[in-house]
């Protein structure tokens, strides 16, 4: 996990090819963790099995991360804003995609290599076949950055001693900097409730509708077509001007309004 963040951290002054290419594996790997479980006969391993891959496609997710860092140093800066939106969007994309391929996956039943693969396993396949895709895309495709030189002997020697404690520059913006923490603060909290919601709505909607995993990837993936109609207003809204910071307002507002009707109206009676 170190090496991985380091490597996020460094592609800040180095490339990016190299630590998107990282983060990808860490999802390759998850994905095939993810589709072996059933080949343990202990439930608790087959069970670890599916955490540790989950744990290491989260990991992988660092080259989301990586995409806005090179948007942020290859765009100027009045189109970050609008390019930024657009990179979100297309990650909204993907998890509202992502349920069509949940049903195409229920009548999967075949065995290879002595691992049985059922509707739920075949997707750690899936997940393995489009991030080596992704993978040899990244590789051919993608350009790097120009390296950013430093113009004296002094501000090498400066360098030398920040990278020793970059991690404590990072915190230290973020408590720091307020145009750093709020936006931090801003995404680990939409981060934070997301993955509580899809966490507690597959045992919630089974309690109460009986609904199996395809009935809640089907809501999962309404609930990022909504995302994604969020972040095509906030690029339009970009694009006529508005500022950064009203944006940010009215997102928020609009989350305080939304996570209070979740508190009011979702009950067990």
């Amino acid at each position: 996990m170190e090496k991985s963040s380091s490597s996020v951290i460094e592609s800040d002054a180095r490339n990016f090819q190299a630590p998107y290419m990282a983060s990808i594996s860490l999802s390759v790997l998850g994905g095939l963790f993810y589709a072996v479980a059933p080949a343990f006969s202990d439930k608790s391993t087959a069970l670890a099995s599916v955490a540790l891959g989950r744990i290491l496609g989260g990991f992988g997710r660092a080259n989301s991360a990586l995409g806005f860092a090179y948007v942020a140093r290859g765009c100027p800066a009045n189109e970050r804003t609008s390019v930024t939106t657009l990179l979100g969007g297309v990650q909204m994309i993907g998890m509202a995609i992502a349920p069509l391929f949940s049903a195409c996956f229920t009548g999967v039943n075949f065995s290879l290599f002595g691992i049985h693969f059922d509707n739920l396993n075949s997707v750690g396949v899936f997940i393995v076949i489009i991030n080596v895709a992704s993978q040899v895309v990244v590789y051919i495709f993608l350009p790097d950055l120009p390296t950013v030189e430093d113009k004296s002997s002094n501000d090498n020697e400066s360098e030398r001693v920040s990278e020793s404690n970059r991690w404590l520059q990072m915190f230290r913006s973020i408590a720091r900097d307020p145009h750093v923490g709020i936006p931090f603060l801003t995404i680990f909290t939409f981060n934070f409730n997301w993955q509580f919601i899809e966490t507690a709505l597959a045992p919630v909607s089974f309690d109460v509708f009986g609904w199996g995993p395809v009935e809640v990837a089907y809501v999962l993936g309404v609930m990022s077509f909504i995302v994604f109609l969020g972040m095509a207003s906030v690029h339009n809204l970009s694009q006529k001007g508005v500022p950064d910071f009203q944006l940010l307002l009215w997102g928020l507002a609009a989350n305080t309004f939304a996570y209070m009707l979740l508190f009011f109206l979702w009950r067990r009676k």
